[in-house]
């Protein structure tokens, strides 16, 4: 799997301090994922009692295989509660000590939690993130000290990681290319997000969708076409050009802005909201090593004092 990005040439053109450096964020973005992980467990608690076990049971049908497998039905009160349990405490472990089995259990977990509101003929992609998050990060190796081999398949496995997690961002990004090429291509009628109207539209058409009222304040903020037209080439080129977060960790915070700004636009203007996406971005695009830079220079003389040891 690491010779592909050996062919890249990825390690030649990486030095130690490269390496370090993208251990040291990836190490501390794990911990803040374990802790917004723990945070999430808590909302379902409160999504289960308040939303979930107040609908009838009639309307809970699955949408495919999976959900069908791991469950036909809305857990019952105990089943759902013995798994945010467990859920909690595997993530409270993995924040001292790293094991690969647990990883995998608590994405099992994550996912069966999110069954339980995609099972009501709605699919929605809110959930995957966070089982990402987790999901790709098992086979990665998680040390306190590297030798020359271990420090380098540790730091290709974290190339590994985010190339899996931002292609979803850039695949969106080409997906949304190709129908806008495909609309102004085939149907002269349709309406594309280059349309002066798009987004005036897109707003009014989600609001009546989700019973919201319109305001007239956002809707006058809509009608300025050119801004939105802008807008949307700019939002278009972040998410395909995200993928480069991988090999150009200097654009990190630029796309992090970027994507943010995309998500809050989104949530505020178009009633399409994801609270945890982004919230998984930004612990995964920070620059820790400069936020704690005492840490991050202790890391690397430990590092480097080990090397010695181990020569």
């Amino acid at each position: 799997m690491n010779s592909y990005f050996s062919k890249l040439n990825i390690l030649k053109s990486s030095n130690e301090a490269d390496k370090r450096q993208e251990l040291f964020n990836f190490n501390r973005a794990d911990k803040a994922i374990l802790c917004l992980t723990m945070a999430w467990l808590v909302f379902e608690v409160y999504e289960y009692q308040i939303a979930l076990i107040n609908r009838p049971s009639i309307l809970f049908e699955t949408s495919n295989y999976y959900t069908k497998l791991f469950m036909s039905a809305l857990p019952s009160t105990p089943a759902f509660f013995g798994v945010i349990i467990l859920s909690f405490g595997i993530a409270c472990f993995l924040l001292f000590r790293d094991h690969s089995a647990l990883r995998l259990l608590l994405a099992f977990f994550i996912a069966w939690l999110n069954i339980a509101q995609w099972s009501y003929e709605f699919l929605s992609c809110v959930g995957f993130f966070i089982i990402y998050a987790h999901l790709f990060s098992v086979l990665i190796p998680k040390k306190k000290w590297y030798s020359d081999d271990e420090l380098d398949n540790a730091f290709l496995s974290v190339k590994w990681y985010y190339t899996g997690f931002f292609w979803t961002y850039t695949l969106a990004g080409i997906w949304k290319v190709g129908g806008l090429l495909y609309k102004t291509f085939t149907c002269s009628d349709c309406v594309t997000w280059l349309h002066p109207k798009a987004a005036w539209i897109n707003a009014a058409v989600s609001m009546r969708d989700y019973d919201f009222p319109l305001n007239e304040t956002l809707f006058n903020l809509l009608d300025v076409s050119i801004v939105w037209q802008l807008g949307f080439v700019l939002v278009l080129a972040a998410q395909v050009a995200s993928i480069l977060v991988v090999f150009l960790t200097e654009i990190r915070v630029w796309v992090l802005f970027l994507l943010i700004v995309m998500h809050t636009i989104n949530s505020v203007f178009f009633a399409t909201t994801f609270v945890v996406q982004p919230i998984v971005v930004f612990c995964l695009l920070l620059p820790y090593h400069r936020i704690f830079k005492q840490e991050f220079a202790l890391y690397c003389t430990n590092l480097s004092k080990n090397e010695r040891l181990l020569q």
